[in-house]
């Protein structure tokens, strides 16, 4: 897939003259849209980050601009909310000026993200808590096939909040809306934030405790069911590191192959996005050695898609140092026995 597809919607901005365009691949993207009219960007509808999407953005909970939604004004001072990716900013030059430097500037496009409005508003619920189902308002369960029955070990019957959004869909339009005057809705699901679905409102839920996002929000010990759970919750709040691939001639004498990262020619980004790009591209042999010899503690394995058209997947194991020596020691034991750090995109259940 063009490197196009992923930046084009992170580029526009307010002020940007653009033209609707059709998309014979994707045709529900323009059921809604005036597919030929010309129009003005003049803003952008909103995203919530949460408390477990905040590592993968890299930036803090709270409520951002959405840049894949910006709203365009066309004559008669119409103004609808169309999908960035089929807008063509018609001042080519300073369009391709923006893409070259999101290029060097952002090694991956999900670094990239509108601009911060306000913290997330106070809710019922926090990602994290356990959950009941509200019997009096007859909420339908999660279907058993994505979520299990038996998620949290020891509490029948309960989940845990994975997510929350406040996003509706737009009645009559393609597009998304996203306001802090919806109520806000709950993805419920198993207790290691990977499998959830659903939104619930928070009428239909019922508290059974509390999870360590709201615990350590309001200085309350947290509290771990096992080894998997606690690296996970410090991964997600940013209490590890990666460690970088060694150079490649360092891997060949050790292993006798290439670690692959020059697959891209990486020397055109910055040297941060470098060290990034390179911390992520471990063979599984080579990320055990790191653990051997005491430089790390941790491996996350993940599996990802270079292509929307891939019909397999790659899989690269990021390797994890744990800033909280004690608990990297247990994690490093742990994987020379198999243990895993579980990650948000990898799936062995």
């Amino acid at each position: 897939m063009s490197d196009i597809f992923w930046r084009h919607r992170y580029l526009l901005q307010v002020g940007d003259k653009v033209r609707v365009c059709a998309d014979p691949d994707f045709p529900d993207r323009t059921r809604h849209a005036p597919v030929g009219k010309i129009g003005e960007i003049v803003g952008f509808s909103i995203d919530s980050i949460c408390h477990t999407s905040s590592t993968i953005w890299r930036r803090p909970p709270g409520i951002y601009l959405n840049p894949e939604w910006p709203f365009v004004r066309f004559d008669g001072a119409v103004v609808q909310l169309i999908r960035a990716d089929i807008l063509q900013v018609l001042d080519m030059e300073e369009y391709n000026r923006r893409m070259e430097r999101a290029r060097l500037e952002y090694r991956y496009p999900g670094q990239m993200h509108g601009a911060f409005v306000s913290d997330l508003p106070d809710t019922k619920f926090w990602e994290g808590d356990i959950i009941r189902m509200e019997k009096r308002y007859n909420a339908p369960k999660p279907d058993p096939k994505k979520v299990k029955d038996d998620s949290i070990p020891g509490i029948p019957n309960a989940y845990m909040v994975c997510h929350l959004d406040y996003r509706d869909i737009a009645e009559g339009t393609a597009g998304i809306t996203e306001s802090l005057d919806n109520s806000p809705k709950f993805g419920i699901g198993d207790r290691f934030l990977r499998h959830w679905e659903g939104r619930f409102y928070d009428f239909q839920l019922e508290l059974v405790e509390r999870g360590n996002f709201w615990r350590r929000a309001h200085g309350e010990p947290l509290v771990f069911k096992d080894l998997e759970e606690e690296s996970f919750f410090a991964w997600l709040c940013g209490k590890t590191e990666s460690v970088p691939v060694p150079p490649r001639p360092l891997i060949a004498n050790l292993f006798g192959y290439n670690d692959g990262y020059d697959r891209e020619d990486l020397e055109k980004f910055s040297p941060a996005i470098q060290a990034e790009s390179k911390a992520k591209w471990f063979d599984l042999d080579a990320a055990l050695f790191w653990v051997r010899n005491g430089t790390a503690h941790g491996i996350q394995s993940h599996q990802v898609f270079e292509d929307l058209c891939d019909s397999k997947p790659y899989v690269y194991h990021n390797v994890l140092r744990f800033k909280n020596e004690e608990l990297g020691q247990r994690v490093a034991k742990a994987t020379l026995d198999g243990f895993r750090v579980p990650s948000k995109n990898w799936d062995e259940k």
